[in-house]
């Protein structure tokens, strides 16, 4: 029997997020994205997942604007949520967003200024309605897409 890595990437999608209407209604390439970025998901880093294009190059992603538009539709679908503003926006360009899963708790990183959560299970409160998601974006125009008012679409 093979020994467990400890840190080792494994997940469940929970039934319940996979069924709900958020999670079905993705296109492909965010549902592709949302995988990749679990698995970069140790059980213990929730809040510290990095959605930067030279992190996920290793999953064969080339293209920022794929990337920002796959990040958009998580981000107003309500699957993940930023934790921390990187880039333009944060006025420090070395520095890169920061997500974090909305089914699973927020853990803790003082060091990187990340507070501690439950599991807020926004994708629930997913509404098609009132979520329009912007076809033409990239990763340095990206704004900040879902605030905590719930809001989809960017000022």
């Amino acid at each position: 029997m093979a020994q467990k890595t400890q840190g080792e990437p494994r997940y469940q999608v929970p039934r319940a997020l996979a069924d709900s209407l958020a999670f079905r209604s993705l296109p492909m390439v965010s549902k592709v994205l949302w995988h990749d970025l679990m698995m970069q998901y140790r059980g213990y880093n929730n809040g510290n997942i990095n959605a930067a294009l030279s992190e996920l190059r290793h999953y064969n992603w080339r293209s920022g604007t794929t990337l920002a538009k796959g990040l958009r539709y998580l981000i107003a679908h309500r699957l993940i949520k930023e934790t921390r503003m990187g880039g333009k926006r944060a006025g420090n360009l070395k520095q890169c967003c920061l997500y974090a899963f909305t089914h699973l708790p927020i853990h803790a990183n003082t060091k990187l200024n990340i507070q501690g959560k439950e599991a807020t299970h926004d994708y629930r409160n997913f509404d098609p309605i009132k979520c329009v998601v912007e076809e033409k974006l990239t990763l340095q125009k990206m704004e900040c897409v879902a605030p905590e008012t719930g809001a989809c679409r960017s000022t």
